[in-house]
């Protein structure tokens, strides 16, 4: 990476189309490309909620700089307990775009998003550091959690949108491994 480099306002966030989808899936792949898949799995993610009835994706964005793919993130319609809650994953950066503003950007705009389509929360598995600067916090006190990334785990946060209640809690379930979410 360019350590000169900073983030620029030639950035724009802006809605994934079926045209963009090949250089997204090169996007995710080499973000998560030193992961323990390689990438795979969260190329596998993105592609199988691509697969879905598009009424699953709740926002899909892309951030370009120079004409150029440089970040993307996803949320999909998943279930908590029977409730349309989406789900985001996965959140992408190129590594050469690392540290510059640029994952940020799309998921201001995500979060944004969802809020104005009216879902109550947004959940992810994620690194806590890094996401609780976007307000998300363990899912734990709210009663809600994801099996897989073991009950109580800091991992597995939500945010809490406009139309929150308490009665959202629960196990949830991702779009991609419910078809009939």
């Amino acid at each position: 990476m360019d350590q000169n480099r900073q983030m620029t306002t030639d950035v724009q966030v802006r809605p994934t189309t079926e045209d963009d989808r090949a250089d997204v899936l090169g996007t995710v792949g080499e973000a998560f490309l030193s992961g323990d898949g390689g990438g795979r799995e969260e190329v596998e993610i993105a592609d199988s909620v691509w697969s879905l009835d598009a009424s699953m994706v709740a926002c899909d964005l892309v951030a370009i700089v120079d004409k150029e793919i440089v970040g993307h993130v996803l949320a999909s319609v998943g279930r908590l307990d029977g409730r349309a809650v989406p789900g985001i994953a996965p959140l992408a950066v190129r590594p050469d775009w690392q540290g510059l503003g640029i994952g940020t950007a799309l998921m201001t705009e995500l979060i944004h998003q969802l809020r104005q389509k009216g879902f109550p929360l947004v959940v992810l598995l994620g690194d806590p550091g890094y996401y609780g600067r976007f307000g998300f916090q363990p899912s734990g006190p709210l009663d809600a959690h994801y099996p897989p990334g073991g009950v109580g785990s800091p991992h597995f946060q939500v945010l809490r949108l406009g139309g929150h209640h308490e009665s959202c809690s629960g196990t949830y379930v991702y779009s991609w491994e419910s078809p009939a979410a």
